[in-house]
């Protein structure tokens, strides 16, 4: 979604320069309040200032990668994602993104663990997902991403969907941006994000 909202904009007002900048939910948040960014899109909020606003827009499925030839994954892969139950990953070390970076999702998995029967042993914690994912190509431990993660390292890694997970991991997109409406180029950019959103919802 994310993509076709900038390709959108960039489309509708040329003339008006992007300038995009990457940052954890705290951080981009921040940067909002204080002025620095007119808009920003995280997962889950971490805090929230007065005066910001968060406007929800889509969930994503989150997707277990493991490495490829995991003894989990099945011994003859078709063309379709495995599903792996979330009890079976109760003796397997998790690489996940830090507490403060994605707290709503990495809390989640803690806690649909838990209610499996088991406190997931988490092997190390990362800055960002592709990380995440390079690590777990590497083989050193398993992880959750987003879905829309889910064409890199292809040759290395095997998404697979979750079975039995409680609560259901998902991961928000949030749009982000100051409750007072801003110049006319930021309402431009929140009209048409929703717009999309509402096409996304339809799919």
């Amino acid at each position: 979604m994310i993509p076709a909202i900038i390709r959108a904009y960039r489309h509708a007002y040329p003339n008006v320069q992007l300038d995009l900048r990457e940052g954890n939910a705290a951080e981009l948040t921040e940067w909002i309040e204080d002025g620095k960014v007119n808009i920003g899109f995280l997962r889950s909020p971490v805090s929230q200032p007065r005066g910001i606003c968060f406007q929800h827009l889509l969930d994503e499925e989150m997707l277990l990668i493991v490495p490829v030839g995991h003894a989990l994954l099945p011994k003859k892969m078709t063309g379709e994602m495995p599903v792996l139950s979330i009890k079976s990953l109760a003796q397997e070390q998790f690489i996940l993104v830090r507490r403060h970076g994605a707290p709503g999702m990495y809390s989640n998995l803690i806690d649909a663990c838990e209610h499996a029967g088991f406190t997931p042993r988490i092997t190390l914690e990362v800055e960002r997902m592709l990380t995440n994912i390079s690590l777990v190509a590497a083989g050193v431990g398993i992880s959750v991403v987003p879905a829309s993660m889910k064409n890199f390292h292809r040759d290395s890694v095997v998404y697979c969907r979750m079975r039995d997970a409680k609560p259901a991991l998902v991961a928000p997109i949030t749009l982000v941006s100051r409750e007072s409406g801003g110049l006319p180029v930021e309402r431009n950019f929140l009209e048409l994000a929703k717009k999309i959103q509402k096409e996304y919802k339809k799919c």
